[in-house]
């Protein structure tokens, strides 16, 4: 059984400020060692469960957050952050699930720790009218290969957008969420085994979860908080100065056309 798992750092274990999040910032080393922790937890319940082939694909800033010589031996990572979307990544159809580690809100959430959708320049991302952020939009992207998202972890914020958009999966709350910089945190001893459980849990029960997918026909619109930073893409549909738009039938293929550089 193969499990591909996304790992960002703003929902991780007790990371709630630049100071940790920033690579090369005065604690971005112990975040490192907390994304260790929430990641080897949930393969190590993953692998208890049955899986047998683990992909990483390490999403924060240049892609180089992982410490790999500590990496769970039953996994393999994608270090540096290629600017593609996650079938050029290494996920197809042969993977069981999609699994997400340390996930954030999206852009504009109230009180959500480090809320944003991709970039600081985005101030919203729609799919046919439905406001979503990077949970709703990798869970999608898996989705349209058969691929179901299974389990998630991060911050109450992030927990709770996830749930009311995908419904039942399996999660895991490390944080409740007070500001964008504060939390109430748990200690990585605690979430470590609640990861770990859980995530053996979304194995177990992986025949429950099926894909999230997006019918076609497909309308994706990004705004972005400055006419500055909207790209000059060809064949896009721009509808005011801040405004992009594509439409088609494959998500996969509309993001590879708006998707960020």
């Amino acid at each position: 059984m193969k499990i591909y798992v996304m790992c960002d750092l703003e929902g991780i274990t007790g990371v709630v400020s630049e100071l940790q999040a920033k690579p090369g910032a005065p604690h971005y080393e112990d975040a490192r060692k907390l994304l260790m922790s929430d990641l080897n937890s949930a393969i190590e319940g993953a692998t208890q469960a049955g899986a047998t082939e683990i992909l990483v694909y390490d999403m924060h800033y240049y892609g180089l957050n992982i410490i790999l010589e500590n990496l769970h031996p039953n996994a393999r990572a994608i270090l540096g952050k290629p600017c593609l979307v996650p079938p050029q990544n290494g996920l197809d159809e042969t993977y069981s699930a999609l699994f997400m580690v340390g996930l954030h809100s999206m852009a504009g959430t109230p009180n959500g720790i480090f809320p944003h959708t991709y970039t600081d320049d985005i101030e919203s991302v729609h799919i046919n009218n439905t406001k979503i952020g990077e949970i709703e939009m990798e869970s999608a992207l898996a989705g349209e290969l058969g691929v179901p998202i299974a389990f998630i972890s991060g911050d109450s914020k992030s927990i709770d957008e996830a749930r009311s958009l995908l419904g039942e999966r399996e999660y895991v709350k490390v944080k409740e969420s007070l500001t964008e910089s504060s939390a109430i945190c748990l200690p990585p001893d605690i979430t470590s085994n609640l990861i770990r459980d859980k995530a053996k849990e979304a194995v177990k029960k992986i025949n429950d979860f099926k894909p999230f997918r997006i019918k076609p026909p497909i309308e994706l619109k990004i705004r972005y908080r400055h006419p500055k930073a909207v790209p000059s893409y060809p064949n896009l549909e721009k509808l005011d100065k801040n405004t992009i738009m594509a439409k088609g039938d494959s998500l996969i293929e509309l993001w590879k056309e708006l998707k960020p550089k």
